[in-house]
């Protein structure tokens, strides 16, 4: 059992939110015949893409209007994430947890700078790792 700091190791997380986690789930789904396999590949894939774009560290994936189609597409992937985790239930009380107001909160930070940066003062790409 992780204690409560190594449960916010980002290394940690990284290892198990990941596409081969994702992969690996999706296998098993279908050589064990465990279809609900699939729902918690679906929910990686969408945090292993949400923490790809809320952590670019170069050009080629930021946030960038070079490519508006791949622009508009992370914008509202990033719009959509916030709505699955606003509705999200939690647990067996179905509580709201923490983590959810931080992904909201940040979420929410890196879209109304992107706006700013990219709309507004015309940078060319935003670096979110950076914020």
């Amino acid at each position: 059992m992780p204690s409560h700091f190594k449960k916010m190791k980002v290394m940690t997380s990284t290892n198990v939110i990941s596409r081969s986690v994702s992969s690996a789930l999706k296998f098993l789904s279908e050589a064990l015949n465990r279809p609900f396999y699939l729902t918690s590949a679906w929910f990686i894939d969408q945090v292993e893409k949400w923490f790809y774009l809320m952590s670019s560290r170069h050009p080629s994936s930021a946030l960038s209007k070079i490519n508006l189609t791949a622009y508009n597409d992370a914008g509202q992937f990033l719009k959509d994430f916030m709505d699955l985790f606003t509705r999200m239930e939690v647990g067996p009380k179905k509580v709201w947890k923490p983590s959810q107001t931080g992904v909201l909160i940040s979420t929410q930070s890196v879209l109304e700078l992107q706006a700013e940066l990219l709309e507004i003062k015309k940078y060319e790409f935003f670096l979110t790792s950076r914020f």
